[in-house]
C-alpha cells in the first residue's frame, strides 16, 4: 500500500476512535461520524483487495518465470539446435527457428516461442528425423498454454492491485476531508479541554505522533481514569516486500 495512503488511512482511524470515545450532541456529528465509519469499512475492503492482487501478482510473475525458464532449456535450445542439424544443408536455418534470449520481454519470448513451435510443426519429421524428441513439439504446446495462463493470472492481479490502489487514493481524500469536518465540531467544545485538545491535534496530523511522543502521552478515560497511548496505537510495521511493491 501507497505509503501516504497508509497514513491518511491510521489518521482517519485515531479520529474514529477519538470521536467514539467523546462523543457530541452536535446534530451533524452523527452524519460526519457515520461517513467516516462507512468509508474505514470500504477502504478495509480495498487494502484487502489491493494486498491479495499485490501477493498474487508476486506468485504469479514467479511462476511465469520459473516456466519461461524451464521452456527455454528444455524445449527452444534442443528444438534450434536441431533445426541448424536438419537445415544445415540449406543457405540458412529459416527464421522461425530463431531461439529468443532467455530474459526476453515476456511478450517477445511468447512470440518467439510460438513461432518456433509452428515452424517445428511444420518440419516436424525431417527434425525427428534428425533427432527431435519425438513428443518436444506436443510438450512445448502444453508448455506454451500454461505459460500463457500463468501470465493472464499475473496481468490480472495487476489490473486488480491497481485498480484497488486507485481507488484507496480516492477514499484517501474523501477520508481527510470528513477528518477536516469532524475537526471543526472537535475545535470549540475542546478549547477548555487542553489535554484532550492536544491529543487531537496529534491525531488530525496526516504525519501522526512520534514514538517518543506517543510512549509520554496520557488520554484522560471518559470515566475518569487515565490511559497510555489509548487512543494512539502504534502505526503497523511495513515489510519490505510491501515496502518494494509501494
Amino acid at each position: 500500500m501507497d505509503r501516504l495512503i497508509r497514513r491518511k488511512l491510521t489518521m482517519a482511524r485515531r479520529a474514529l476512535e477519538f470521536a467514539r470515545a467523546y462523543p457530541s450532541t452536535d446534530a451533524s456529528w452523527s452524519g460526519v461520524v457515520s461517513r467516516l465509519e462507512e468509508l474505514l469499512s470500504r477502504a478495509d475492503t480495498l487494502a484487502l483487495t489491493e494486498r491479495q492482487g499485490r501477493a498474487d501478482r508476486a506468485t504469479a510473475s514467479r511462476a511465469r518465470r520459473e516456466l519461461r525458464a524451464r521452456i527455454h532449456a528444455d524445449h527452444l535450445r534442443h528444438l534450434g539446435a536441431t533445426a541448424e542439424v536438419a537445415f544445415k544443408e540449406e543457405l540458412a536455418v529459416p527464421g522461425g527457428f530463431r531461439v529468443p534470449r532467455g530474459n526476453a520481454p515476456y511478450l517477445a519470448f511468447i512470440a518467439a516461442a510460438r513461432a518456433m513451435h509452428a515452424a517445428g510443426e511444420g518440419a516436424r519429421e525431417r527434425l525427428i528425423a534428425v533427432g527431435l524428441g519425438e513428443t518436444l513439439l506436443d510438450d512445448l504446446r502444453v508448455a506454451l498454454g500454461e505459460l500463457e495462463q500463468v501470465g493472464e493470472v499475473a496481468t490480472t492481479s495487476r489490473r486488480s492491485h491497481m485498480v484497488a490502489r486507485g481507488e484507496l487514493r480516492e477514499l484517501g481524500d474523501a477520508l481527510t476531508e470528513q477528518v477536516r469536518l469532524l475537526d471543526g465540531l472537535q475545535r470549540p467544545r475542546l478549547r477548555q479541554e487542553p489535554g484532550l485538545r492536544d491529543t487531537w491535534e496529534r491525531i488530525r496530523t496526516l504525519e501522526g505522533p512520534t514514538r517518543a511522543s506517543r510512549s509520554r502521552s496520557a488520554v484522560p478515560d471518559p470515566e475518569g481514569s487515565v490511559t497510555t497511548d489509548r487512543l494512539l496505537p502504534p502505526t503497523p510495521a511495513v515489510d519490505a516486500e510491501e515496502r518494494r511493491a509501494s
